[in-house]
This record gives structure tokens, sequence and C-alpha cells, in this order.
């Protein structure tokens, strides 16, 4: 199982209680020790600075894709760097990131996805969610997108979170196995994403 852990032992900027949005606190991490290593997986690491800008990229990629504050974003990336860029830059939208298990069965994805009815879909093949604006695993925004930060915005929610029995339907139509909607493995292999 993936194991999450902040880089140190320092507590996120911002006073008890304070309604600063999640996007905003990753700027002030970055702002604080733009070298610090932000996330680490698999012998990967991005410090602090680059994850702010390549989020806030990937940010205004996914705006012009169409998600605005609010909109679902469902994530089926396994455990690894491109998952929480992909999770801090609906953030930084004041969208609702919504993970899933990059191993769930097809039909099971599919059931989920028509239910949320996500403005977005990332690293879902497009075959998988027809109808449905994609991006793939691997998604790099166009360079020439700023790379500054966009306006602050929360939205009414922080996460879209499934379990068994999202989709709504009885457990017994459920395709019976294995199912995994918990921690996942870093980068499918097997060691730890650290973050922050």
């Amino acid at each position: 199982m993936a194991k999450t852990e902040l880089n140190g032992s320092e507590r996120l900027p911002g006073p008890k209680g304070d309604e600063t949005p999640l996007g905003v606190l990753v700027g002030r991490l970055a702002q604080a020790d733009p070298t610090r290593p932000a996330i680490s997986c698999a012998g990967e690491s991005v410090s602090r600075a680059e994850l702010e800008s390549r989020t806030n990229r990937l940010a205004r990629a996914y705006r012009d894709l169409g998600v605005i504050r609010d909109s679902f974003v469902t994530i089926g990336l396994p455990n690894g760097i491109g998952f929480f860029e992909a999770t801090i830059a609906a953030w930084k939208l004041g969208a609702t990131p919504q993970p899933i298990s990059s191993r769930l069965p097809a039909a099971e994805r599919s059931a989920i996805i028509d239910l949320a009815n996500p403005s977005l879909v990332v690293g879902v093949d497009p075959s998988e969610a027809p109808g449905r604006t994609t991006v793939p695993a691997g998604f790099e925004p166009d360079s020439s997108l700023p790379s500054d930060s966009l306006p602050e915005v929360i939205g009414a929610s922080f996460k879209a979170p499934t379990s068994g029995g999202s989709t709504g339907r009885s457990p017994h139509s459920r395709p019976r196995g294995r199912e995994s909607w918990g921690s996942r493995p870093c980068c499918g292999c097997r060691r730890t994403a650290r973050t922050w």
C-alpha cells in the first residue's frame, strides 16, 4: 500500500480556521522554500517552485478544456507526481477532484464517470469515456501557458472520493473480486509517495 507523508514537519501556512484556497497554500509553500522537494516518488522529485509552476500551467490548460469552479475533475492516475499535480490543478480552479483507482475495471469506472458527470477526465483512455473531455496520463500543458499564480478560488468541496457502492447500484450488481478503492502503490512500484 502507498504511504503519503509530508516532507518536513512544518504546518501548512495560514491561521486556524483560515479559508485560504488549497492551491494558494501550495504557492505559499513554494515562496517559503522554493527548492525544497514537494513530492518524491519512485526516484523522481519536483521542488515546491516546480510544483507551483507546473500546476498553474496545468490549471490553465484544464480551464481551457472547460473546468470551472465546483465542476468535477475525475482523476484516474496511479499515485505519483502526476496524480498530485492533477489534483492541485483542479483545486487552483475551485474544481472538485474525484480520484478513482487507475486499476478500476472499465465498467465500474464508466459507471462512476457517468454518475459524476465531470468536466474533465484525467488519465482515462478517451475510448473508455466516450463523449467526455479527457486528457491522457502524462499530459503536458502547452509550454506557452503562463505559470504565474491564478486568482484565488475556493470550491464548495475539496474532493469527491468514491467507495464501494458509489455508483448507486446494489452490491449484488457489482463485479465480485478484489477492488482497490483505498491507497494505491506509488506509480505501480509499491514505493512510498512522499508529498510536501
